[in-house]
């Protein structure tokens, strides 16, 4: 009997190497990934261990105990804040037992104070267990750590004095990744020392290791400077907000949550009041009056840059601001002595030929109601100016349009309505007509807050007849359709001083104006109106009711004069009176339709 022994071939040898090599490879990295989780873990209770003692030993001292082992950064000769390690005289001092070092390194916890001892930060890392927990990309080397930052520090900002003053400088973390040596921080230069939470960014007290540190690119900027121990109006922290959105609105920290705010295309003035609290809390300053009126410029950016073009000097080009932008076929030059009354004016550079165009825009935030005012002068041959409140015309001026004679005479000041607080876009748009020899030169100067009608007055508001009263026009009238700004009072009346025009309309476009009032007795509403137009219509409704109408097919197309209208008797109630103009599909539409003089009578 021949018995015949079978063995394994050598395929079979090699799949079922294979195979225990890739369960022994997926058990190793299942357990590297659980012995990081758990070393995170002890991480995370250490941390919180820490800020949590730190805070009750402030309470009971009044300041946050020294760093070991310090290094002192400082800014502008003065010491701001130190950094070390938590050692065991701060675990001491804390009461805090057992092992701080590192689970993995041994490495000591970062710890910086500032001077005044009011603002902590500790930095450590985390091996990022959290990051994966698929078995395909748990590729765990020394390098896969992130920095852990947390503590008292708001992240943002931080002040000092010197030199008599009070400066704030951003400051995104108290913790450099830079150890062994004193430091300055200096403003305007760029720095990749910072350590940041949740990057790559190892604390210095790790920097020995084989780690792959990242570097963040940030520039400490100076946001504010004064004998004050923090700004006191608007101005001031207008500019610091526009300096932490400098400093926080771009590269890394436009992916950092706490920073969202500063990646806006404005500053929201839910942020401005928020950080002017925080401010005023933080920097110990509980005297301060938080926005007093104030009657300068309210700029979105750039303090020497403002409305009056006094900062910028002769020559200078709008491209080159960090104010004002252009848009267009020309760019637009700051002159000296085109001023009104002989200092700086802004114009745009002509671009001749027809139908160019360039724009100027100026970027604000009010705060609160005001109005806006500005010098203006053009000189034109077929040339037009056209000025937008938020991408709504508001009022036209050059050929065909009056307002402006032809000519760079005297300047004249406009000056809007007043305006609810918000973001707005003033942009003030030359262009020019079909004609190759037609040009628009158009002169820009003192783009101010009116100072005396910040939060209204007695002069900056209207009467029913708008004239100057002490009524802001958000509550006489609303305002709809395609401009929700007030419509424009110009000086064409058909008594006393003032009438009302609704804004420049284009083709197929609508604007609102709506008075509401309860009449206690019966009575009839009075108005004058006068209506120019071209293929355009003037609907006035009670409640909702076409009451008349004038313009285009109607019986009354226009008139230079103004005419007087009185409803019907009405019984008492509540009313709702409005004034519709609106254009038609045609081509080159316009409508100026005048109101003046508003009355009830019995």
């Amino acid at each position: 009997m021949n018995i015949q022994k079978k063995g394994f071939t050598l395929v079979e040898l090699i799949v079922v190497i294979t195979i225990l090599a890739i369960l022994g490879t997926i058990a190793f990295l299942s357990f590297q990934g659980y012995s990081r989780q758990a070393r995170d873990s002890v991480r995370i209770s250490n941390y919180s261990n820490i800020n949590t003692t730190l805070e009750v030993y402030e309470v009971r001292a009044g300041k946050y105990p020294k760093p070991e082992n310090t290094d002192t950064i400082s800014y502008a000769g003065v010491n701001i804040w130190q950094q070390g390690v938590i050692g065991e005289r701060i675990q001491s001092l804390l009461r805090i037992a057992g092992d701080l070092n590192d689970t993995k390194f041994g490495s000591e916890i970062s710890y910086s104070v500032t001077t005044s001892g009011k603002d902590y930060e500790i930095a450590g890392l985390f091996e990022g267990s959290e990051l994966t927990q698929n078995v395909t990309n748990q590729t765990y080397a020394s390098t896969d750590v992130i920095a852990y930052v947390g503590g008292s520090y708001n992240s943002k900002y931080l002040k000092t004095s010197t030199g008599g003053e009070t400066h704030i400088i951003s400051i995104p973390s108290l913790i450099l990744n830079t150890r062994g040596v004193d430091q300055e921080i200096q403003v305007g230069v760029q720095s990749n020392n910072f350590v940041i939470g949740n990057k790559k960014t190892i604390p210095g007290s790790f920097i020995g290791g084989d780690f792959n540190s990242e570097e963040i690119v940030f520039t400490s900027r100076l946001l504010y400077q004064g004998t004050d121990c923090s700004p006191l109006n608007e101005m001031a922290y207008y500019n610091l907000e526009v300096g932490l959105k400098q400093s926080y609105g771009t590269g890394t920290f436009q992916t950092i949550e706490k920073y969202d705010q500063y990646q806006t295309g404005y500053i929201h003035p839910f942020y401005l009041e928020e950080n002017a609290l925080l401010l005023g809390k933080e920097l110990r300053c509980s005297s301060n009056p938080i926005f007093l009126k104030s009657d300068e410029v309210l700029p979105l950016s750039c303090v020497n840059e403002d409305g009056t073009f006094e900062g910028f000097s002769s020559g200078d080009l709008i491209s080159d601001s960090c104010l004002h932008t252009y848009e267009g076929d020309s760019d637009w030059i700051v002159e000296n002595g085109s001023g009104n009354g002989g200092g700086n004016a802004v114009r745009n550079i002509p671009a001749l030929g027809g139908n160019k165009t360039t724009s100027l825009i100026y970027n604000m935030v009010l705060n609160k109601t005001a109005n806006l005012k500005f010098d203006y002068k053009l000189d034109f041959d077929y040339g037009e100016v056209t000025f937008y409140i938020n991408g709504v015309k508001y009022e036209k001026w050059g050929y065909e349009t009056g307002g402006i004679t032809n000519g760079v005479g005297a300047y004249q000041t406009y000056t809007t309505s007043l305006l609810p607080p918000g973001q707005y876009e003033f942009k003030f748009e030359a262009y020019t007509k079909s004609p190759p020899n037609a040009y628009a030169n158009l002169y820009i100067d003192n783009i101010v807050i009116d100072e005396t009608c910040i939060d209204g007055g007695p002069t900056c508001g209207w009467t029913l007849g708008f004239e100057d009263g002490s009524t802001n026009p958000y509550d006489l009238f609303s305002f709809s359709g395609v401009s929700t700004t007030p419509w424009t009072r110009i000086t064409d009346s058909s008594e006393g001083t003032y009438a009302l025009k609704n804004p420049i309309l284009g083709q197929n476009e609508s604007t609102y104006l709506t008075y509401e009032k309860t009449l206690t007795q019966t009575g009839a509403l009075n108005f004058d109106y006068k209506l120019s137009q071209s293929t355009a219509i003037v609907y006035f409704s009670i409640n909702g009711a076409t009451d008349d109408s004038w313009g285009y097919s109607k019986s009354y197309t226009g008139s230079t004069n103004y005419q007087s209208y009185t409803t019907s008797s009405l019984p008492p109630g509540t009313y709702q009176f409005q004034f519709q103009v609106r254009t038609l599909s045609y081509s080159n539409p316009y409508a100026n339709f005048y109101l003046d003089n508003i009355t009830i009578t019995p």
